[in-house]
């Protein structure tokens, strides 16, 4: 059976799939995924890296990492981690650049974030100290962390949304050829898209609804209003900053929208999209 033949079966299975769902299928799966099968780095791959181009790009990122270990204080252990390493050029690299700093070899910790059973066994080739876990949620959370990724976020899956005018936001998603899912987008030319990573379905909002308290001055308000912002976001509907100020304002004692009361849920929304609490 081809992927295709997989991808099919499923959409028949189960309905459209996501687009995020669809990418990784074609990256990771374990017998046909682009990064799974092979090695496609240098001139007998597709593409290559700055790593694969100059050992200086890694020695350089190596001694800015221990020069900041050492402005923290050395501490001792630490997670030194590098997301999507390839061949491990970069993290040997870096390990080269900094043997001669006392300590910091001692301290480190290597760890790969890894997907490639192929890639793996050339990681291990040259870093036979690392270990390697799944995702992000495996990292060590009781040491100080380091991190490390080079042409990493590029290739994750993502969630397409669009929006044609006049319509709410909808998810963009896979079907077999000649269908046209419900959920599909009209399509316009007057439309926006947007897109979201990393993939994940939440259909339904997260907890209870978090009380705001009805208070005298938008001043008086402290996390109350973040944290509505987020549980409102939770449900995995990308929603405009007008649908988060509506909800929100809604919530509040106030019959006007005065121009600090909108300043601040603008400065909330704003903050949480930048530190990635919403999409």
């Amino acid at each position: 059976m081809s992927l295709k033949a997989e991808l099919l079966a499923r959409i028949a299975a189960t309905g459209p799939m996501t687009l995020g769902d669809y990418m990784a299928e074609c990256l990771l799966h374990p017998r046909y995924g682009y990064y799974t099968t092979r090695d496609p780095l240098g001139a007998a791959g597709d593409f290559t890296t700055a790593p694969e181009i100059s050992q200086m790009f890694g020695e350089l990122i190596g001694l800015t990492l221990a020069q900041s270990w050492l402005d923290q204080g050395a501490p001792s252990p630490v997670t030194l981690a590098e997301l999507g390493p390839g061949r491990g050029t970069l993290m040997a690299d870096i390990l080269r650049a900094t043997a001669r700093v006392p300590g910091f070899h001692a301290a480190a910790r290597i760890t790969l974030i890894e997907a490639s059973p192929t890639l793996r066994a050339e990681q291990a080739r040259r870093l036979p100290t690392a270990a390697w876990v799944d995702t992000v949620a495996h990292l060590s959370t009781d040491q100080p962390l380091f991190l490390v990724a080079n042409e990493f976020f590029d290739a994750l899956p993502i969630r397409q949304f669009h929006r044609a005018q006049g319509e709410e936001w909808r998810e963009v998603v896979i079907g077999a050829e000649g269908e046209a899912p419900a959920s599909t987008p009209a399509t316009s030319e007057a439309s926006t898209e947007s897109e979201a990573a990393p993939a994940a379905a939440a259909p339904e909002k997260e907890g209870g609804e978090p009380l705001i308290p009805q208070l005298g001055s938008i001043d008086d308000y402290g996390s109350e209003l973040a944290e509505y912002i987020v549980w409102f976001c939770s449900d995995g509907v990308l929603h405009s900053d007008d649908e988060i100020f509506e909800a929100v304002f809604s919530k509040l004692p106030f019959s006007r929208r005065g121009a600090r009361i909108v300043s601040r849920i603008e400065d909330e929304i704003k903050q949480l999209r930048a530190l990635g609490r919403i999409i």
